[in-house]
């Protein structure tokens, strides 16, 4: 896995990863899906009744003929989409709804956790499958092995033999268990002899763990235990530890980068509080820790010249210049409207002298108005705005300074004036008194112009200095984003001149010896600023996720883990001096307890084994012998087993035929060693001796 970093230049590789000991990925790139195979040729199986062997998981469909060495296999997940172009609906299924962009959010699965519940996903599923398997006729002719989960509700089973029978047409259905084909697959026995290995096996799934006996060959499914904890909810832990470290993470983590970190980089820790304990040494905390870098890309701004926001500001300038014409304008035309109506009405009212009263009546009629009293008061309306109007027009136009009127009477005194000259005196003081108010209030005005435009002039000056330092603060973050870019034409200068620098002789010699005539490019913290805000360190979360396998109660689960399940198993399958009886096959059960099967995905987890062998050598006799195997393929190797087990005669004496479905319904089965027990068919033939076995419960 290619480490971030790593490919900084062959020079100076050596001291960077002196001086960066972090173990430190990158994202996975996502690529486009690959083509689906091509559908082989069907002519070979048309009339043999070869058997069909499906793997329904949770993650992945695997589905093939059982002659096959390889299954095909792809995300159990349908999109029903409508493609923009050509407005035509599409199907998608698995790695091709990753083709379409909009499909994603419209992707179905056939499965609710861990209950098969989505039926119509499941039969779009099945459709690709055996269109992929070049079935042309008109029902699928073949026997089908199809997986189910431990103890599968009955519901589910149900409407999935419908499917089958209805739909498809099968001429007979076998369900069996994943984990117990998977440890069929790994100890196969013998050709022409019946299948008897004993083991534990512990069945990792997509969101459970089953823990299933097995013993002289047969699944004891009334010790078997199913744990509600898997990987996806594992990748669920995750992500919410994740979101609760980093709750303002510039980038949205999804469930498929949390997959990804869960299956690299978590761990099973031997001892668990141990670890805790050496982890409170920052030391040993910074040596363990993984850094995971997402994505990071420079926010790309247009960055604009003083020129060009002097530019911008005079146009928004012209651009007002312009409202105000259109908007005196607009109000001009307003006016000479008013004028010609006021005109119109006035010329209305004359009229009346002359015509008669019908005629006149008419002619308000014909403008709108009811009567003689609705004309005068519109006409005194129109006049009133009118003056209004020119008012406010000449005090936008006479701005010169007017002439102060004069009083002479009001220095002549009363005793020589008359009662006419008194009373004219009196006017002249109250008109003098109105012509100084109104003075003041204009002066008042015009100052508050003057202090508006200066302070409109200050706020322009500081809003362009704010501009103008924006533009460098941006300018200077652009260029420290540059130097960050090894690539940048920028950080490539920035090496140039260092490099002319480190060969001048003019440079003194205490700062070559400081510097050791290098690139220190990563010494210094603030270098690696720029991708700080996109990492995510994994501590203890890497052991803390795999945890919950053995104490699911730390991630809010109310279950026992793996250790607390086989320590109640042991009983079972250990000889004790407590116990009244003997178990029988007493060298079987302690076989069984001895061997460890592990299977699934996530039983590739480092760590597991020695966890499970430590857990297990606490519980036993001191001395047992314990062995702990896991699958040769965790993948594949169900599908595999399934398809081994076709190819013998006990396949045929397996499943549920179209009449038995018929009879019965479907949710029953026949009960063998590799299936569930619920909803058995009874067979009316004498019992094979399986029950016969004494478990202790």
């Amino acid at each position: 896995m290619p480490r971030f970093g790593s490919h900084f230049g062959a020079k100076n590789v050596q001291a960077r990863v002196l001086i960066r000991p972090q173990n430190i990925y990158r994202l996975p790139t996502t690529y486009q899906p690959s083509l689906p195979p091509p559908a082989e040729s069907y002519d070979i199986h048309r009339d043999a009744h070869t058997p069909i062997v499906i793997d329904n998981g949770s993650t992945n469909l695997r589905w093939g003929f059982g002659t096959s060495s390889t299954p095909y296999s792809g995300p159990n997940a349908v999109a029903k989409y409508k493609e923009r172009r050509t407005n035509k609906p599409l199907l998608l299924f698995g790695e091709g709804i990753d083709s379409e962009s909009g499909a994603r959010s419209q992707a179905r699965t056939p499965w609710e956790g861990d209950v098969l519940l989505n039926f119509d996903a499941l039969e779009n599923a099945l459709d690709y499958a055996f269109i992929q398997l070049g079935i042309d006729t008109p029902t699928v002719d073949h026997p089908v092995l199809m997986t189910e989960r431990l103890c599968s509700p009955l519901h589910s089973r149900a409407l999935t033999s419908e499917l089958m029978f209805e739909l498809y047409g099968v001429p007979s259905l076998t369900y069996c268990v994943d984990g117990i084909i998977s440890f069929y697959q790994n100890n196969l026995p013998p050709p022409s002899q019946p299948f008897s290995a004993n083991g534990l096996v512990i069945s990792f799934n997509t969101a459970s763990t089953s823990v299933i006996p097995i013993l002289r060959g047969k699944g004891v499914l009334s010790l078997a235990k199913r744990i509600p904890w898997g990987a996806s909810q594992s990748s669920e832990y995750l992500l919410k530890l994740i979101q609760l470290k980093y709750p303002n993470f510039p980038t949205r983590v999804t469930t498929t980068q949390t997959n990804w970190m869960l299956h690299n980089f978590c761990e099973v820790a031997t001892d668990f509080p141990a670890l805790l304990r050496r982890l409170q040494d920052p030391l040993n905390l910074r040596a363990s820790e993984v850094v995971i870098q997402f994505p990071f890309t420079l926010p790309v701004t247009e960055e604009k010249t003083e020129e060009e926001l002097a530019r911008i500001a005079e146009k928004r300038k012209e651009q007002g210049r312009k409202l105000q014409e259109m908007a005196a304008k607009t109000r001009m035309e307003k006016l000479l409207q008013k004028e010609s109506d006021l005109q119109l009405l006035t010329g209305l009212k004359e009229s009346k002298a002359t015509d008669n009263k019908k005629e006149w009546i008419n002619k308000l009629s014909a403008e709108g108005l009811d009567s003689e009293t609705h004309l005068d008061e519109t006409i005194k309306k129109l006049e009133s705005d009118l003056k209004k109007a020119r008012k406010k027009e000449a005090g936008e136009a006479d701005d010169g300074p007017q002439e102060e009127p004069s009083f002479p009477l009001l220095d002549v005194p009363d005793a020589d004036l008359d009662e006419d000259g008194l009373k004219e005196k009196k006017k002249q003081k109250l008109l003098k008194a109105g012509w100084e108010a109104r003075a003041r209030a204009r002066k008042e005005k015009e100052r508050e112009k003057e202090e508006r435009e200066r302070e409109e002039k200050k706020e322009e000056e500081e809003r362009i200095w704010t501009l103008a330092l924006m533009a460098k603060i941006k300018d200077r973050a652009r260029r420290k984003a540059a130097l960050g870019d090894r690539k940048s034409a920028a950080a490539q200068a920035r090496m140039k001149s260092i490099a002319t620098l480190a060969g001048d002789d003019r440079v003194p010699k205490a700062k070559k010896r400081k510097g050791g005539g290098e690139d220190m490019f990563g010494a210094d913290d603030a270098d690696w600023a720029i991708y700080r805000g996109t990492r995510i360190h994994l501590s203890t979360e890497r052991w803390r996720v795999c945890e919950a396998y053995f104490s699911p109660g730390m991630a809010g689960v109310d279950s026992a883990g793996l250790g607390e399940v086989i320590q109640n198993l042991i009983p079972s399958f250990v000889e004790s001096r407590s116990r009244p009886q003997t178990l029988d096959y007493p060298t079987d059960r302690a076989a069984l307890i001895q061997n460890i099967f592990l299977t699934g995905a996530a039983c590739q987890f480092p760590g597991l084994q020695e966890r499970l062998h430590t857990t297990l050598q606490s519980l036993l006799p001191p001395g047992s012998p314990i062995k702990i195997v896991r699958a040769a393929d965790p993948a594949l190797d169900a599908w595999k087993g399934m398809a081994a087990f076709t190819r013998t005669d006990e396949f045929t004496k397996t499943g549920v035929t179209k009449a038995e479905y018929e009879e019965y319904g479907g949710e029953r089965i026949k009960r063998w060693w590799g299936g569930n027990w619920n909803s058995e068919i009874v067979p009316s033939s004498e019992d094979d001796g399986e029950d016969d076995m004494e478990i202790d419960e």
